[in-house]
């Protein structure tokens, strides 16, 4: 998911925002503990406070990786105990 949100901002010439979510997938390839994946979820939220000019189709793609994500950080919260966050 995060490739296809990078390849849809490249193919838009949007670079900022491509940055960012390279940046969080570098991060995530480098994750080797459940703490440290929730943590990038958390900062992939921020992706909505980060002023980016975004196209309908940007913004779908993007909406659909939060989605994702969302749905694995509730599922380990749950294998946890500790609840959403």
């Amino acid at each position: 998911m995060f490739l296809a949100v990078i390849e849809v901002l490249n193919e838009h010439g949007n670079f900022y925002p491509m940055a960012f979510f390279s940046e969080l997938l570098i991060q995530l390839r480098q994750i080797d503990r459940e703490v440290d994946l929730l943590q990038l979820f958390f900062e992939l939220s921020t992706a909505c406070f980060q002023g980016f000019s975004l196209s309908p189709e940007e913004a779908r793609v993007i909406d659909e990786l939060l989605e994702r994500c969302q749905i694995i950080a509730f599922t380990l919260s749950a294998e946890t105990g500790e609840g959403p966050h």
